[in-house]
């Protein structure tokens, strides 16, 4: 008879737990439930973005309560404001407008949360061999030559990218000089930053700053010009000045240097300055401008080539809005939107299509009609009604922008098809804000100046890279 063989009785009821315990209904093995998502991770936590336009990927995970990363088949991604930023399905933030917005993914109830900053860039200025720019929420950035401190930033480091000037972010307005810079900040008081040599600073004292220094005087100023070792203020409607005087660019009556701010002598009621080479010009509110300071080239319009120690009339009597002092040669803008230039013109800064320096005013040839313009050492250029960028003179390293290094005695256009907001031109190189409020540079860059991290010149405009 066969012997039938039993299973010991410990294995059978381990055999029949193990399969108890995975039966469902149907007798099929069953799942286990699955994880719970109990936070949102979003990376990175807080970016910025610095034009319209430009946008960031944000990336969400779900974690359990034991930090386990959770599978989520998809998450609900919103923004907080979307006048600043709107973001789509897949976490793709598009910067709309200045201002900070929190991006929110959202799954099962369960939300985590990052941090966007749209800070744009409101306007930049183009020094010698330096260039700053301010940001909508009112912080300063410089980068290029930094041999006397004129980027703010605490050394003496020259960067081919913004650096964060060292102040908090309350700037009005700023402004690029020779070897320092200023600027208004919130509460009305001006601060500098740079070479000291003259007392440019405006601190009562000759010591360069690495980082911005008060303007001394208790006055509150509403825009600063810095000029070539001298700085012009506007409190009020009254025009004050500061630092190197060989030429009378103080306007106070004197040839004497002054490291505190001395009032342009007249009690003329000005509603915009500019600080040059060696002389300064401010526009009136009836839209006279007065000039003064040196005159070899007839840089202060006043038909003739004699320095003047106080405000001089420019001749013509043309109603303008605004004015621009570059090295040796002053532009400005009439209420209609004509361009005038006058002093030295070799090479073609002034626009008329001559290389022959004018005592006076004289028309930018084209018929263009601006909305901007400035000059720089022998090169100047203006945006038009429609923000089409030009620029005229002198283009050794394409501080014009047309591609070429040819000189150009009127307008010609910027090429890249940009459309700007503002340009400042400097030295030997231009910078500007594009409508989308981006910065660009162009022209001379042997030390960062133009901000793409390179030091090589460029011909046409680049993006200044973020920092």
């Amino acid at each position: 008879m066969e012997r039938v063989r039993k299973a010991p009785a410990i294995a059978l009821a381990i055999l029949v737990g193990t399969h108890m315990l995975g039966c469902g209904e149907g007798g099929g093995p069953t799942e286990p439930p699955p994880p719970t998502v109990v936070r949102v991770e979003i990376a990175p936590a807080v970016d910025t973005l610095r034009a319209l336009g430009a946008f960031s990927r944000f990336y969400a995970m779900g974690r359990d309560a034991w930090g386990h990363s959770v599978s989520v088949p998809g998450f609900q991604w919103s923004s907080s404001d979307e006048s600043v930023a709107t973001v789509d399905t897949a976490g793709f933030a598009i910067a709309v407008g200045a201002g900070v917005a929190t991006i929110t993914a959202e799954t099962g109830g369960v939300r985590g949360q990052a941090t966007l900053i749209v800070e744009l860039y409101a306007a930049v200025s183009a020094g010698v061999f330096h260039t700053c720019g301010l940001t909508t929420d009112g912080a300063a950035w410089c980068w290029g030559y930094n041999s006397t401190g004129q980027l703010g930033d605490a050394t003496t480091t020259g960067r081919a990218v913004p650096v964060r000037v060292a102040a908090p972010p309350t700037f009005l307005s700023l402004s690029a000089g020779d070897g320092h810079t200023c600027g208004v900040m919130a509460d009305g008081s001006a601060s500098c930053w740079g070479h000291n040599s003259h007392g440019q600073l405006g601190n009562g004292r000759t010591e360069e700053r690495h980082a911005p220094v008060q303007v001394s005087g208790e006055l509150s100023f509403t825009s600063v010009s810095a000029g070539n070792a001298f700085t012009c203020g506007l409190a009020g409607t009254r025009a004050h000045c500061w630092g190197r005087n060989h030429y009378g660019q103080l306007g106070d009556g004197t040839t004497s240097h002054s490291s505190l701010p001395v009032p342009v002598s007249g009690e003329r009621s000005f509603v915009s300055l500019s600080a040059g080479g060696w002389h300064a010009c401010g526009v009136m509110g009836d839209g006279r401008i007065y000039c003064w300071g040196a005159n070899w080239h007839g840089q202060l319009g006043d038909s003739t080539t004699a320095q003047s120690n106080t405000p001089s009339l420019v001749t013509g009597g043309y109603a303008f809005s605004s004015v621009s002092a570059g090295l040796q040669h002053t532009c400005g803008l009439t209420t209609d939107g004509n361009a005038y230039c006058w002093g030295l013109n070799s090479s073609g800064q002034l626009g008329d299509g001559t290389t022959a320096e004018r005592l006076f005013p004289t028309l930018v040839v084209g018929g263009l009609s601006f909305i901007s313009i400035d000059a720089g050492r022998d090169h100047t250029c203006g945006v038009t009604s429609d923000g089409s960028p030009y620029c005229w003179g002198g283009n050794v390293s394409g501080a014009l922008g047309d591609g070429t290094t040819n000189e150009r005695h009127g307008p010609v256009l910027t090429v890249g098809g940009l459309s700007f907001a503002s340009l400042s031109a400097g030295l030997l190189h231009t910078c500007g804000v594009a409508t989308d409020r981006s910065p660009y540079c162009w022209g001379y860059n042997l030390f960062g100046q133009l901000g793409d991290r390179t030091i090589d010149d460029r011909y046409i405009p680049v993006p200044v890279a973020l920092p």
